[in-house]
């Protein structure tokens, strides 16, 4: 809108309301204020999102999970927030979302101890008599009561997880697990033999004693038979 001056008012300038009074080439005009909208960078479309997503996943996670995070949080910070806090920082390491403030153990054991457990090769492994190497296992011929073995350091005490396949029995695999000087290597129930059908097993064992060897020990009492995928990790 064009204002024209007067004799009494001779310049015109300033705003009222959501009008401002601007000078052009054809005079003084009333134009509405220009509104100045503010861009959104990238940064702060992905922080709502990941907030979104955040809280929604807070919806779905079970009660017990919620009174944990409520548990653990310290005042001021509630339990909601440290949840938020959390997983933003997942989110922004392109990690998963956590529903418990407790990091889960995906394995409870730590590295393999065991060198060619499955056999697929004779390296590690020395064999006595009675024994004998074939590619992906090693054979038991029930003829004399002896062993196979590899140089191991165990302590005494330690928590294990033994694992072991038997492949194949004429009757029933008949060993047992053996310390340096003949000592049975495993605290009860697995100190004596172990009379197995074909099968994949595995114990939680305690060692009985110190050794510098991990020795198994076939018996002619049971039968032939066929061993592989054998397996000691220390339970953590």
């Amino acid at each position: 809108m064009l204002l024209k001056p007067g004799a009494f008012i001779t310049t015109l300038s300033g705003s009222v309301g959501n009008q401002t009074i601007q000078k052009s080439k054809g005079g003084v005009q009333l134009r509405s204020k220009p509104d100045n909208v503010r861009k959104s960078s990238e940064l702060q479309y992905r922080n709502r999102r990941f907030y979104s997503e955040i809280v929604a996943y807070w919806q779905v996670i079970n009660e017990s999970d919620r009174s944990l995070w409520n548990l653990v949080s310290k005042k001021p910070l509630s339990g909601f927030n440290l949840f938020v806090k959390t997983n933003f920082f997942q989110l922004s390491n392109d990690l998963p979302l956590l529903s418990s403030p407790y990091p889960v153990v995906t394995d409870p054991y730590g590295p393999e101890l065991i060198q060619n457990g499955d056999f697929s090769d004779h390296t590690a492994w020395i064999l006595s008599a009675g024994w004998s190497f074939q590619p992906g296992y090693v054979h038991y011929a029930d003829t004399f009561n002896t062993s196979i073995r590899q140089p191991l350091v165990l302590a005494a005490g330690v928590s294990f997880r033994l694992a072991f396949s038997i492949l194949f029995t004429s009757t029933y695999a008949y060993f047992k697990f053996v310390a340096t000087g003949s000592g049975n290597l495993f605290e009860a129930p697995y100190d004596d033999f172990l009379n197995l059908a074909v099968g994949d097993y595995a114990y939680d064992v305690v060692t009985a004693r110190v050794t510098d060897n991990f020795y198994i020990l076939g018996s002619k009492t049971g039968g032939q038979f066929d061993l592989t995928n054998v397996s000691l990790k220390v339970i953590l």
